[in-house]
């Protein structure tokens, strides 16, 4: 029979075999934490924080782009700043500019009315220099001059066999589109122009188209002035108070060479007293052979005053044509007075003198006239409404409408 103490036995031993093989796993288990822990320490990866400054630099150069965005705008608006000059040769420029007018006519005389849509004007221009303040250039032309019906009287000639009567027919007149051409040395207290250009005479005659008052010179203005020829001349501005022009000129009109030994002489003087106010006077005389059909003398004063809204112009102009023995005395004013409201409508009145011929007692006229502009934007844009009635002390007294559009820079 088997002892039963052994099988007890046996397990007593087996007891403490098994309680002691569980000791081994703890070590793993107590010993990784703190295994772990060293591992924490390297967390000086919170160094990471340096990493993360980037982003605060990065917001320090994402702000640069904010002041470097605001001039932005006023890049857009640089069109408003654009260049009016381009650049030409070494050191010079180029400027182009314009003066366009388109018109609606209507004239009544002798009970009858015509009308027509008319291109006034079409002046295209360019303007500059090539050493800069010291030589300049300018030419401008007109292409609306070749729609102008013009025509002149010609002497029939030369026939075989020579007719019974002689006599003339007319003939188209043909009309140059070139207005000016000339080149300038500049200097302090002179600029000395050679070309062709515009002589002094009439202060309507002698500035720009684009700053009268009505859309057509007065009676006396175009037929002393607006007139272009060849020639040299002398011009400038002395300070604020003082300009003079002087000028020799072949006296064959515009486009035309000169056919005689005769020239024309002209100065012109002009004097600001106070900011707004032009006083001036023009002497023009023929000089050598002054015994040439187109001998011509004038004398002139005019003013101008413009302070504020309000302007009043005004004229005085008396001629002499034909050669010595033979002369024609003429004379011709006229007043104009002007007032702008809101700074875009403008109302104006003209009244105006001319007698072509002071030997007879019949070929003067006299012109009352209403003009309203309404400026879109100065003289760069204008729109016009102007209404003429001529007082003829011979015939019929004649009336104009004129509808005009100018655009000009």
């Amino acid at each position: 029979m088997r002892n039963p103490a052994l099988p007890l036995a046996a397990l007593l031993l087996a007891a403490p075999s098994a309680l002691a093989q569980p000791a081994p796993p703890e070590p793993p288990i107590v010993e990784p934490p703190p295994a772990a822990e060293p591992a924490a320490p390297t967390e000086p990866p919170a160094a990471e924080p340096p990493a993360a400054e980037p982003p605060v630099a990065e917001a320090a150069v994402v702000e640069p782009p904010t002041p470097a965005t605001e001039p932005a705008p006023a890049a857009e608006s640089a069109p408003a700043e654009l260049p009016k000059k381009l650049a030409v040769g070494k050191e010079g420029f180029f400027q182009p500019g314009a003066l366009l007018q388109g018109w609606f006519f209507a004239a009544r005389d002798s009970g009858e009315t015509m009308t027509t849509f008319r291109v006034r004007r079409a002046e295209l221009k360019i303007k500059g220099q090539i050493l800069p303040d010291f030589l300049a250039y300018e030419v401008m032309i007109d292409p609306a001059k070749l729609v102008e019906d013009k025509t002149k009287s010609v002497t029939v000639e030369g026939q075989d066999p020579a007719p019974t009567t002689a006599g003339t027919v007319d003939a188209p007149a043909p009309t140059g589109i070139l207005q000016d051409l000339y080149i300038t040395f500049l200097s302090e207290y002179a600029d000395v122009s050679i070309g062709q250009f515009k002589i002094p005479v009439s202060w309507e005659g002698y500035n720009s188209s684009k700053k009268l008052l009505f859309p057509e010179r007065a009676l006396s203005s175009k037929k002393f002035g607006d007139r272009r020829d060849l020639g040299i001349r002398v011009e400038k501005k002395l300070g604020d108070h003082f300009y003079y022009f002087a000028g020799v000129y072949n006296g064959e009109g515009q486009n035309r060479a000169d056919t005689n030994n005769q020239k024309d002489v002209a100065l012109r003087l002009e004097a600001y007293p106070i900011d707004g106010v032009t006083l001036g006077a023009v002497g023009y005389v023929g000089v050598g052979e002054r015994d040439q059909p187109g001998t011509k003398d004038r004398a002139e004063g005019d003013v101008r005053v413009e302070l504020g809204d309000a302007l009043l112009q005004a004229e005085y102009i008396h001629g002499w044509d034909g050669p010595k023995g033979a002369r024609a005395e003429s004379h011709g004013f006229y007043g104009a007075l002007a007032y702008t409201l809101f700074g875009k409508l403008q109302p104006a009145v003209r009244v105006g003198y001319l007698d072509n011929d002071l030997d007879t007692s019949d070929d003067a006229v006299m012109h009352y006239e209403g003009a309203l502009n309404y400026y879109l934007q100065g003289q760069e844009a204008r729109l016009s409404a102007s209404y003429s009635f001529f007082d003829k002390q011979q015939g019929s007294d004649p009336g104009e409408l004129i509808l005009a559009a100018q655009v000009s820079f």
